[in-house]
């Protein structure tokens, strides 16, 4: 084995800095000609799956465009890595032709933002979430040496970013509004007062208030406009 790969691999496991991390993830992911990484948990309660991604390199943009349009339960790899333990190729699981056009539009948007191919690993994250590393980029194949040593260290970035984000994976499970409050910061993302929000539900102001309130306080934010963000992306509520 490389030893590139293990003096990576010591680095990640003994940084304790998200930062540090992540440059030693993209320098390795660069050497390996995939430049861009993702660490991603998902939190499956019944049909429904969650995904946090804590740790990435790939455009801002891209991602909340993805989870705007819930590309993560339409993605057909992202459900097939819900169901298997093996890493995959992008390019040789998925035949891009033979798919939906939706299908096709979620892979030639990854493609605008340079990731035409890649290979993730399937993984139980921390605590018992199943989760996932992503390598991606324009390379078209990977050697099995390369997947051996992407996987490696995928497995070791996984189970560190976990650690260190302990605390915000263990609320992320716990995280529950009613349809009440959902409805709620829902009408308020889309520039509703509260007595706006009463009137269209029916309720009276101080309901209405009592429902921000009590999201607040479950998602620990202390204003009206970080509980409706941090609802939004924990796909707590759509638009």
């Amino acid at each position: 084995m490389d030893e590139s790969v293990m003096a990576a691999a010591m680095a990640i496991q003994s940084s304790n800095s998200l930062q540090v991390i992540s440059e030693i993830a993209e320098k390795f992911a660069q050497r390996h000609e995939v430049d861009k990484f993702a660490v991603a948990y998902v939190k499956q309660d019944g049909m429904e799956a969650t995904e946090f991604v804590p740790l990435s390199n790939i455009s801002t943009e891209f991602l909340a465009h993805y989870a705007e349009r819930d590309y993560f339960l339409l993605d057909p790899l992202a459900q097939y890595c819900l169901r298997t333990t093996t890493p995959f190729i992008w390019e040789e699981t998925l035949a891009l032709r033979d798919q939906t056009p939706i299908v096709r539009r979620i892979y030639s948007e990854a493609a605008e933002f340079g990731m035409p191919n890649g290979m993730t690993m399937p993984v139980r994250g921390f605590e018992g979430l199943r989760g996932s590393v992503t390598f991606a980029g324009e390379r078209s194949k990977f050697g099995a040496k390369e997947k051996v040593e992407l996987e490696i260290l995928g497995l070791v970035l996984h189970a560190r970013v976990g650690e260190l984000c302990h605390d915000i994976m263990t609320r992320a499970q716990t995280l529950r509004l009613t349809e009440r409050e959902q409805e709620t910061l829902r009408w308020a993302a889309l520039g509703k007062t509260s007595d706006d929000i009463a009137d269209i539900l029916g309720l009276t102001k101080r309901t209405v208030d009592q429902h921000f309130e009590n999201a607040a306080r479950k998602l620990g934010t202390v204003n009206r406009v970080q509980t409706v963000v941090k609802a939004f992306r924990h796909n707590l509520i759509t638009l």
